[in-house]
């Protein structure tokens, strides 16, 4: 017979922020009624068997200057194509 200790990891790519909150709330409540069901046959449950950590995996520092410099460049270099007056 096992210990019950196991780990579970979901990894949810935030690239759809709706979709992986979503994803994320429907894991918490799986755990959450496993949870109950170890609970209701009196087994021993811990409090709060999810621990949840965001990590960014691209730009760690979170420096928005990598992107945004260049992104305002090609903006700005498009509206001068766009609104300039055609000669």
């Amino acid at each position: 017979m096992s210990a019950g200790n196991a780990e579970i990891q979901v990894l949810v790519h935030g690239g759809d922020a709706n979709r992986a909150r979503i994803i994320q709330g429907y894991v918490a409540g799986a755990v959450a009624t496993w949870s109950a069901r170890q609970a209701a046959e009196g087994k021993a449950v811990v409090a709060e068997p999810v621990g949840v950590q965001t990590r960014l995996w691209f730009n760690d520092a979170n420096d928005s200057h990598y992107f945004l410099v260049p992104g305002l460049i090609v903006l700005v270099m498009t509206l001068i194509g766009v609104c300039s007056p055609p000669w």
